[in-house]
């Protein structure tokens, strides 16, 4: 078994020889990563909750974010789906449109 060690201080956090990670394991590893490297700690939901995010954003259909997420049915990825801040904007411009024309 072929293991990859993490920036020379001895911890394992991935092999290459296409095994499973534990969730348990990954999240410990995400956690390790993440204080090391970033400025936020991120868990295995935040990285979840990040990349449903994205990919709705994206326009990618629900049953292909579905796919990715593991979720079994729509209403439970549109909760990690928050609108944003140019989104909003561009709501209210096109309703203020239809207002003002009539």
């Amino acid at each position: 078994m072929s293991r990859k060690k993490s920036s020379g201080k001895g911890e394992v956090w991935y092999d290459n020889c296409n095994m499973v990670v534990g969730e348990n394991t990954l999240g410990k590893k995400m956690k390790v990563i993440s204080q090391a490297e970033l400025s936020t700690t991120y868990t295995n939901h935040s990285m979840r909750a990040i990349t449903i995010t994205i990919l709705d954003r994206s326009g990618f259909q629900a049953r292909h974010i579905m796919s990715v997420s593991g979720h079994r049915n729509e209403s439970s990825i549109k909760s990690y789906s928050k609108t944003d801040e140019n989104t909003e904007t561009n709501m209210a411009g096109s309703l203020m449109a239809v207002i003002d024309n009539k």
